[in-house]
């Protein structure tokens, strides 16, 4: 029963208590047997009013002071805080990522974005699969690859300068049929001729090639901006050897240098280095770098300028780039 309830019952027993009192205290009032009755129930009315428990129907629920959860009981009919239950109760309004920040994390080389749940950062999507902000390092960028009619022609004009013997080839410590092996740089480049632009290169070349074109040069320039990998494609009678990146360094910053691929490669007639080679539309006039090295200060640099006839590349003409 309810405080109020407890409050009435004893209310009610009092008043019947009260109207007995008056009938005795009367005097014309005669008293009877039933008055008598009536006092006693009505002071058992009020000592079972007294003795009734005033929480026996009180069911006290938790409760949120601000952010705290709080456990109540009855007292005295009333429900007040008994314990806390919970400081930061998210039943309450507590937010616990509140004042979470998760920022993106790594796992290998992915970057994830990262979000907060109960208070905790855990992964929630995938942002990059590949981040370089997560330690992956890109690969190359892949150098365009020739038609196979463009490749093709380009070997044949390799092959046409080393079976000739052109420059550095037949001019370095044997002749070029005591050469057994050819050494050629695995990878073309350009003679850049130190700080100056390729474009300054061949404007500087045509003064002494008129031949060319600038349509060659436009071509040469568009090949030459990337180096590119060379196979054994040649077609000639001696043995080519492509020489890595990784063995020039080894040869020439680690060990002994001229010596050292002479140790190696006693055949050799030092190391070539082509550029890709700039046709014209119809693919029958073309210039291309090459140079050759046979020691520190025995070498040579060219561009030639190439005619086909016939089926046949023939050299026209050459410019002397560099020398040592």
């Amino acid at each position: 029963m309810k405080r109020d309830s407890l409050d009435q019952c004893t209310e009610e027993a009092e008043k019947n208590m009260l109207r007995a009192s008056n009938l005795y205290m009367s005097p014309r009032t005669t008293i009877t047997m039933k008055h008598v009755y009536g006092l006693i129930i009505s002071i058992v009315l009020v000592l079972s009013c007294i003795g009734q428990d005033p929480c026996k129907d009180v069911t006290c629920g938790d409760v949120c002071r601000g952010e705290t959860l709080w456990k109540q009981e009855c007292v005295n009919g009333e429900c007040v805080d008994s314990q806390i239950v919970e400081e930061n109760s998210p039943s309450c309004g507590y937010d616990p990522c509140r004042d979470v920040v998760c920022e993106n994390a790594c796992i290998s080389t992915e970057l994830w974005a990262m979000t907060c749940i109960n208070g905790e950062c855990v992964y929630d999507h995938l942002i990059e699969e590949h981040s370089e902000s997560c330690g992956y390092t890109p690969p190359p960028p892949s150098t365009p690859s020739p038609t196979n009619e463009v490749l093709a022609e380009e070997y044949n004009v390799y092959s046409t300068l080393i079976e000739k013997g052109f420059g550095m080839i037949a001019s370095c410590f044997r002749d070029y049929d005591e050469v057994e092996v050819i050494v050629i740089d695995k990878y073309t480049t350009p003679d850049t001729f130190g700080d100056s632009g390729l474009l300054d290169i061949l404007e500087w070349v045509r003064d002494d090639m008129p031949s060319l074109t600038q349509e060659m040069i436009d071509d040469f320039i568009d090949k030459n901006e990337e180096s590119y990998p060379l196979v054994d494609n040649f077609d000639i009678q001696k043995d080519v050897l492509l020489l890595e990146p990784d063995e020039f360094s080894e040869i020439f910053q680690e060990s002994g240098g001229w010596s050292e691929f002479y140790s190696r490669y006693p055949d050799a007639q030092g190391i070539l280095t082509f550029s890709r080679v700039g046709f014209n539309s119809d693919m029958n006039k073309a210039v291309v770098y090459l140079g050759g090295q046979c020691d520190w200060l025995y070498g040579a640099g060219y561009y030639v300028f190439l005619v086909k006839e016939d089926g046949e590349w023939s050299i026209q003409d050459s410019v002397m780039s560099w020398i040592s």
